[in-house]
């Protein structure tokens, strides 16, 4: 019942934000003003859906569900544990994540020196301009961790768990998600005309691109080193939240029209989709994504 509620709620709100126009700049320029399109996106869906494939559902929802008990059980100290002592050079952001979570000195002082290791040799060999931000490279696929670890662990987190993280650590990742951010946020391609684009022709890729610019370029805006700095798009870290949240808004209740998502309960996509809606629901800072973001899980899993 509480599945079904979900999605007619998300269906229902959507016809009632569908005409909205909301400009996220100071001016009236109409380059920037976000807009309800929805033309050909059923056309768009049928022909993505096509290309990349359905999934079995049943096989799918057994997936999501261990996956779902697996996003939470890394509190568990069990779990965490577990995941500490198989720690890897090739892993470092997870097993750092789950050393955290344990919060004893010796696994504390280990995941500071973890992410450290790791962050160095990003900031090395990248500036912002040559980050490789592709998915082919390893930063695209662990960004979920690093939000995690900031928003878990920094010294402005809103948990009991402030703090775990040195300044040197936390500002090694300040640099990387300014750098993120730089490279993939533009204010033009976040427009509800765009609601339909993927990115590579694969869902699973372009949600972690967009979900992890949000909550990077939110944290940004907080930060006085990058609060006013302009990014690639000459706009700055507030006017990209703003965006994101309006086409965040739009983006959920338009999939909602049609089943949700596009790489449909994907065994081998799931675990990368639900993890950064999951992000989403626990570290936005506007309620209301919040709000439509649970009733996206509710109704997914």
């Amino acid at each position: 019942f509480c599945v079904v509620t979900s999605f007619f709620f998300l269906v229902k709100t959507y016809k009632n934000i569908t005409n909205s126009s909301v400009d996220v700049t100071a001016s009236e320029s109409s380059a920037f003003k976000l807009k309800s399109d929805k033309k050909n996106s059923k056309s768009i869906i049928t022909q993505i859906g096509f290309e990349i494939g359905f999934t079995n559902f049943a096989l799918a929802n057994k997936q999501r569900h261990g996956f779902a008990r697996s996003v939470y059980k890394h509190f568990d100290s069990d779990l965490a544990k577990r995941k500490a002592a198989r720690n890897t050079e090739s892993n470092n952001c997870t097993w750092a994540l789950a050393s955290l979570a344990l919060n004893t000195e010796a696994s504390v002082k280990h995941a500071n020196q973890l992410i450290h290791d790791e962050l160095t040799e990003i900031l090395t060999a990248n500036t912002k301009q040559t980050l490789d931000t592709t998915v082919e490279g390893d930063l695209v696929w662990r960004m979920r961790s690093w939000i995690r670890i900031y928003y878990l662990y920094g010294s402005k987190s809103k948990y009991p768990s402030a703090g775990r993280i040195n300044v040197n650590v936390e500002n090694m990742i300040k640099i990387v998600f300014y750098w993120f951010v730089y490279q993939r946020s533009l204010i033009e391609l976040i427009q509800i005309k765009n609601i339909w684009f993927i990115e590579d022709y694969s869902e699973n890729h372009d949600i972690m691109m967009k979900m992890n610019c949000y909550l990077a370029v939110q944290a940004l805006q907080y930060i006085p080193e990058y609060k006013d700095t302009l990014l690639r798009d000459t706009f700055v870290p507030w006017q990209h939240v703003k965006a994101w949240e309006i086409y965040f808004e739009h983006y959920v209740f338009e999939r909602a029209k049609f089943g949700l998502l596009v790489e449909v309960a994907s065994p081998p996509y799931g675990k990368w989709i639900m993890g950064e809606f999951v992000n989403i629901y626990e570290f936005a800072e506007l309620d209301h994504v919040r709000d439509i973001f649970g009733m996206f899980l509710h109704a997914s899993w």
